[in-house]
């Protein structure tokens, strides 16, 4: 009955699905309106003066009194400049846009649920991103997480949608949201020769087909060319952006050296949350893993003095890489620990003393008028509950292994994060663009274990 329905009822739910996740991120982001940008600090500071600065003079800088150019992605503060000059410098009208655009996207989740499973599994899977908080309140702040995850499940969605359809209009769609997904974070620069490899186990020997090739050259071609452009107008390629590469890389050399001897307590920390580390080992640097960035500070004096991104990298890089060089092992764990962080769970600011993911709740005595035997059930129950969510995403994985091929682009959307963010900084927050995909996951999970044990449950009510 629900794998039929009409085009009218589909409108429906679409619909409805789109105000669901209306209210859903007002709900979660209304304090956020009316108010104005922090004026110090912070990425809505970040982003709306650096918006404001193009408008004044055309390009960005990092810091009002910088000599260079910021080494920015640059999408999201054209993005607000865009509103800007329509709007006025309004701040609220930014965020009614990301509102807009985040229901925008849970339609889109829910068609793209569609080219994998029945209604039941999209209406739900769509639901229940329309009511994922972590995603939801970012509506209402100046940060790239609702654009990017917008533009990855629409690229996701045309992917999938070329390789069913072999279609040359969705090849050309992905790659233009591949360039703009890149110009938003550059973390994409990579993930076209996934999709490649994707389509060569999609397809096989007809890859090299004529249509199929053609496709898939042309989303290539699009999805260069669409940065290259915007690169060449706004005169990036001249700017070196390996500054970055260079504090991460030092980010990870620094911290395979602070947890010698420390990688159990900052598992357990990592794993079951650095209240219970703190148990273990009292002085452990519970936010080490968050925003331990030794070369921060130097790189912020460097470009005050006009040094280049690049001459600081080639000063900074060599023994940092000679340090990740000689400790395999250590790079190996705590990119498993950076794993473990990017996948943990996060939880609304008010519940959390820090301000942080959930691995830090109640760590530093905080809520000390709560009992500890309620922190450790709080903390456990949290726990068990976000493990079952992962347990039905393993599971559903599992399940949608038998029909793999259709699966490939949000198989490897997830490999790509997964892969790259734990190389570099496995933040929580970094992984919010791809629970979309995991929530398909899941309630693919959910659907089979129910059909596996329907049938017991049946038993179960007639005894």
């Amino acid at each position: 009955m629900f794998d039929n329905i009409t085009a009218r009822k589909n409108s429906f739910v679409v619909l409805f699905l789109f105000f669901l996740a209306l209210l859903s991120g007002l709900f979660w982001s209304y304090e956020r309106f009316g108010q104005s940008v922090p004026e110090i600090g912070g990425d809505d500071e970040y982003y709306n003066r650096l918006a404001v600065e193009f408008i004044e003079k055309g390009e960005f800088t990092s810091y009002k009194t910088d000599k260079v150019r910021a080494a920015v992605d640059p999408l999201y503060p054209l993005f607000i400049t865009g509103v800007y000059k329509i709007f006025g410098i309004n701040y609220n009208a930014v965020r009614v846009i990301q509102l807009l655009i985040f229901a925008l996207t849970v339609v889109i989740v829910y068609l793209l649920a569609k080219e994998f499973a029945n209604f039941k599994v999209s209406f739900f899977t769509a639901f229940v991103c329309a009511l994922f908080y972590p995603l939801a309140s970012y509506s209402g702040e100046f940060n790239k997480e609702i654009l990017f995850t917008f533009l990855l499940v629409a690229l996701i969605f045309f992917l999938v949608k070329g390789q069913n359809s072999n279609k040359f209009i969705w090849f050309a769609l992905a790659g233009v949201f591949s360039g703009l997904a890149y110009l938003l974070n550059s973390i994409m620069l990579f993930f076209p020769i996934f999709v490649i490899t994707g389509y060569m186990f999609f397809y096989g020997k007809r890859l090299f087909e004529k249509k199929c090739f053609i496709n898939i050259l042309i989303f290539s071609a699009i999805s260069i060319s669409c940065p290259l452009i915007i690169f060449l107008n706004f005169n990036y390629l001249n700017d070196a952006r390996s500054a970055s590469g260079a504090i991460f890389i030092e980010r990870k050399s620094a911290i395979i050296e602070e947890i010698k001897g420390q990688y159990f307590d900052h598992f357990i920390g990592l794993f079951f949350g650095y209240y219970f580390a703190e148990k273990i080992n009292t002085d452990i640097d519970e936010k080490l893993f968050l925003d331990f960035f030794p070369l921060g500070k130097k790189y912020a004096e460097a470009r005050q003095k006009g040094v280049s991104d690049k001459e600081f990298a080639s000063e900074q890089n060599s023994p940092n890489i000679k340090n990740l060089i000689k400790n395999p092992l250590g790079f190996l764990f705590t990119t498993f620990l950076d794993f473990i962080q990017f996948n943990g769970p996060t939880m609304p600011n008010k519940i959390i003393s820090s301000g942080g993911p959930m691995q830090n709740m109640f760590i530093n005595n905080g809520h000390a008028y709560i009992p500890d035997f309620v922190k450790t059930l709080i903390l456990a129950v949290l726990r068990i509950i976000y493990w079952i969510f992962f347990g039905f995403i393993f599971y559903g994985i599992f399940k949608s292994a038998k029909t793999w091929k259709k699966f490939v682009m949000p198989y490897l959307i997830i490999l790509y994060f997964n892969l790259l963010f734990s190389i570099i900084f496995g933040l929580a927050r970094y992984a919010i663009p791809i629970y979309f995909f995991y929530i398909i996951f899941f309630t693919i999970g959910i659907e089979a274990f129910y059909r596996k044990n329907k049938y017991k449950y049946k038993l179960l009510l007639l005894r």
